[in-house]
């Protein structure tokens, strides 16, 4: 499986657990099939990072998939459950956005 493809699926993969979380804790009967979505998810996100740490830096790896993950859940959780934009967390996605250059080089 091609690199790019592995750091692009790794975020995605990584943020599922949270909101199929998310949606256990809101709804109102407790669906339980919720968990079970998540616990598939973490076993398909220890695979990736599995894969990915055969082929690549692991500090580079851990933290631009970190940076990704916070990026998509601050972006989900506007779009998706209608959190409130604050200035702390602009402040934070522009530094984690530069610690993802720094980073890559």
């Amino acid at each position: 499986m091609n690199i790019t493809l592995l750091y692009i699926l790794l975020p995605i993969v990584a943020i599922a657990p949270v909101f199929f979380l998310k949606k256990y804790v809101s709804s109102k009967k407790s669906d339980k099939k919720y968990i079970l979505f998540a616990l598939i998810a973490y076993i398909i996100l220890t695979y990736l990072y599995i894969k990915l740490l055969k082929k690549g830096d692991m500090t580079k790896l851990f933290c631009v998939s970190q940076v990704m993950q916070m990026l998509m859940i601050f972006i989900g959780s506007i779009l998706i459950y209608a959190e409130e934009i604050t200035i702390n967390k602009i402040l934070g996605v522009v530094i984690s956005i530069s610690a993802i250059y720094f980073f890559s080089k």
